[in-house]
């Protein structure tokens, strides 16, 4: 199949793209900046935030099926989320309709449902019910939280996971059941050859069963080699303040979009997941490769050391 892949070199953009093109598919991949890493497919710069419906026409020549990985966790000048997330997807959408491309996969959001509270949530959640509405045999993906090495929340997450003392807000019990993203690009690489099977639903990404923050805290921590694991329960009003820290504090702004995530919880049924891949998508104690395990605890306990011995360096100066 020829895909027009968009969104190409975002975390999850990234992923399908490899997937897609070892699965043997044409790729013709869009980005707001032309940053091919050596894979093999055609390139287009595009902005969502002002590209036409004529242009997607043009784009959409030849194209057999449209995956839109397009999207904004934070919001920045014209890349708002009504833009990028509504008006937007709504071009490539209705020329879907018009250019006769009827396979479309959308890549939302687990929680744009109707208890969606956030900006996020709520404007993906707008563009699925458009998107569904139309005449096109389309899928809506809802990723939980995706983790992946090459992911600045991932990384997040694992440093927070290797702190001496982990904090935990409300005590870690939300809700959550984080998947792997190479299970999220398997599971759109098989999804996309099976045409009208899957039409007009909505599909949870999610791992195999449900638990709490601080049971995959310490699953990652136990990945990364450190046995021992002290932790305290601390305010929810403290969980910025941990992603920061995880981040790079001082200096780091932590996600929005995974802090309400990580508070609110998102849960869901895996069983299309499953029915996708074949098989159970791997839990969180497989997420992290016996083979990388000391470079990624390295890097982890790296990122909360190196502010520390630089504030040490300023006082004593």
């Amino acid at each position: 199949m020829k895909i027009l892949l968009t969104g190409a070199t975002g975390f999850i953009g990234r992923n399908l793209r490899h997937a897609l093109i070892d699965a043997g598919h044409t790729l013709l991949c869009t980005s707001r900046e032309y940053r091919p890493d050596g894979a093999s497919c055609q390139w287009a710069v595009v902005d969502f935030a002002h590209v036409s419906t004529t242009r997607w026409c043009e784009l959409l020549a030849g194209v057999d099926a449209v995956v839109n990985a397009v999207g904004v966790f934070r919001e920045r000048g014209d890349a708002t989320f009504a833009v990028v997330h509504g008006t937007g997807a709504r071009r490539l959408f209705a020329a879907c309709v018009h250019a006769g491309v009827r396979r479309v996969v959308q890549v939302s959001a687990l929680g744009a449902d109707g208890s969606a509270r956030s900006p996020f949530h709520m404007s993906k959640r707008a563009a699925d019910e458009h998107l569904l509405s139309l005449p096109l045999d389309a899928t809506v993906m809802q990723p939980s939280l995706v983790f992946g090495l090459d992911s600045a929340s991932s990384r997040a997450m694992l440093t927070w996971a290797s702190l001496p003392l982990v904090p935990l807000p409300a005590g870690g019990l939300q809700a959550l059941q984080p998947v792997h993203v190479a299970d999220v690009a398997d599971a759109v690489v098989a999804l996309l050859p099976a045409r009208d099977l899957w039409r007009g639903q909505r599909i949870a990404l999610v791992g195999p069963a449900q638990l709490t923050l601080r049971d995959y805290l310490r699953a990652l921590r136990a990945g990364l080699g450190l046995v021992s694991w002290r932790a305290c329960t601390v305010p929810p009003s403290w969980l910025p303040i941990a992603l920061r820290v995880a981040e790079g504090w001082p200096r780091a702004r932590s996600d929005r979009a995974v802090r309400l995530l990580l508070q609110w919880g998102r849960a869901g049924d895996a069983t299309a997941m499953e029915a996708l891949l074949g098989r159970a998508p791997r839990p969180p104690s497989r997420f992290i490769e016996p083979s990388v395990a000391r470079e990624t605890r390295r890097q982890a306990r790296f990122a909360w050391l190196l502010p520390l011995v630089d504030s040490g360096v300023k006082r004593s100066d």
